[in-house]
């Protein structure tokens, strides 16, 4: 009988036991593909915290950095999820991060002054980032040893930018970059002293000899150099570049060395002292493929210097802003011409202004804030772009003034003709170009001669600090929505 009553009892509890719901699935029945999908959507900091959750985990989360491409240090990512790298981020948070994506990246922009991070981060960049095209470096201090390393490891780099260049920048270290380099960018502290010839930074033998080498290379910027002739010698042999900028540099009677680069179609001389009417005269003889020439703020430069432009039969952009002593009687003809900045050229007046638009039926923007036209200009602008057959719209920036003051005809809202006013202010700029004016004529000829690529060998591995970077990894700090 008991026996029996337990029987029954039995059934009577399996059958309850089936009734009730059975355990809802966990995302541990997913397979590794499906888990790789989901982290693909978290923020980064989210992806780091993964890996501590277990074993499996942590093996599928680090194979789930492949579709991060670009990463900026501080800033946002383009590809992916948007995500901001905070400025508390310290070295071990970084790079932790760049051993899990760092193979993967293309592009990365690394500035040290808004992180908790010192130069030591480029042996780390080196270690896994491989596959780099395009870099970026924004660092207080970085050894010649160091830099070496990095460039060897990056095959595939074809853009670099460095900033923050100090005196103590050995370029000899630009002999290890990749034969497949097609972009160079450097650009000294702004902090640079003019009143004294050593603390200028200037280029090597080594570092002139290495960019003559570089087959591939098309774009070379230069920001406050000092060149010497026999290192500018060395650069101009390299005919590939075709767009060269050297803002804020000074040379010593060699600027005419430029114009051997013939291939030339971007030349940027903006804050050039050394720039004058002979070397445009010869400017315009030799380097016939100019396309784009800006020379704002070079304020040497005469109606004489820009008449010799009009050889240029190639030039579409031209840029001459803060030149005091070109009038509107040489800017009239050129007529080839789609862009023409002219900002405060107080000689540039209502007569040249209105023969330039009437000639250059191509021009497409013309910045004349700062100089003498008036509402006279702009109604005979307006008679002019009514009139063009071949629709082009052109934009004019002219003083608040003036824009203000314009009586535009309600029929002309619909024309092709764009007015922006401007205030005009006073030309803003990181240097005292005057400095740079008395620095070159009060150059130490001494310092020509001065022998120092003994600094090639020379390596300053000195310690600048982390900044106060945090010794425990905060991935709680490493990204702020």
């Amino acid at each position: 009988m008991y026996t029996k009553r337990l029987r029954k009892r039995q059934k009577k509890s399996a059958k309850i036991n089936s009734n009730k719901s059975s355990p809802p699935p966990t995302i541990n029945i997913l397979d590794d593909d499906c888990l790789i999908k989901i982290f693909l959507y978290l923020p980064i900091s989210d992806r780091m915290r993964m890996e501590r959750v277990c074993k499996r985990w942590q093996n599928v989360n680090k194979q789930s950095w492949n579709d991060i491409k670009e990463l900026r240090f501080p800033g946002t990512t383009v590809s992916g999820p948007p995500y901001s790298i905070t400025t508390d981020t310290n070295e071990r948070a970084v790079q932790k991060l760049l051993s899990r994506c760092g193979r993967y990246l293309n592009k990365l922009e690394f500035d040290a002054q808004h992180l908790c991070c010192s130069f030591d981060i480029v042996p780390i960049i080196a270690k896994h980032c491989h596959n780099l095209q395009f870099l970026i470096l924004r660092l207080n201090y970085f050894t010649n040893r160091d830099m070496r390393s990095l460039f060897s490891n990056l095959n595939k780099l074809s853009h670099l930018e460095l900033f923050e260049i100090s005196r103590k920048f050995l370029d000899g270290c630009l002999k290890n970059l990749s034969s497949s380099l097609k972009e160079l960018s450097l650009n000294t502290k702004e902090s640079a002293n003019y009143d004294s010839p050593s603390s200028f930074t200037h280029i090597t033998r080594a570092g002139a000899l290495s960019i003559s080498e570089m087959k591939n290379l098309w774009k070379l910027e230069f920001n406050a150099f000092l060149f010497k002739t026999d290192r500018l010698n060395l650069i101009v042999r390299n005919k590939s570049i075709t767009y060269l900028s050297l803002i804020n540099c000074c040379f010593k009677n060699c600027i005419n060395k430029i114009t051997n680069i013939s291939s030339l179609k971007y030349l940027n001389l903006m804050s050039m002292t050394d720039v004058e009417d002979d070397f445009l005269i010869k400017l315009a003889e030799n380097c016939t493929n100019l396309e784009q020439l800006i020379m704002d703020n070079c304020t040497s430069v005469t109606d004489t210097g820009i008449s010799a432009l009009l050889k240029l039969e190639k030039l579409t952009e031209l840029k001459i802003c803060d030149l005091y002593k070109v009038t509107d009687a040489v800017l009239s003809r050129f007529i080839n011409l789609k862009v023409l900045h002219c900002k405060n050229c107080n000689f540039v007046k209502d007569q040249g202004a209105i023969q330039l638009i009437q000639k250059a039926s191509r021009l497409e923007e013309l910045d004349l804030c700062g100089t003498s036209v008036t509402t006279a200009f702009l109604d005979a602008a307006l008679n002019v772009v009514v009139s063009r057959t071949n629709e082009i719209p052109l934009k004019i920036i002219v003083n608040s003034s003036v824009e203000s003051a314009w009586e535009r005809p309600p029929s002309a809202s619909s024309c092709n003709l764009i007015v922006e006013g401007r205030d005009i202010s006073i030309w803003e700029s990181y240097w005292d170009y005057s400095e740079i004016e008395d620095y070159a004529d009060s150059y130490d000829e001494d310092f020509d001669d001065d022998d120092d690529d003994d600094d090639d060998d020379y390596d300053y591995d000195h310690y600048w600090g982390f900044y106060g970077f945090d010794e425990d990894l905060d991935m709680e700090g490493l990204i702020d929505y």
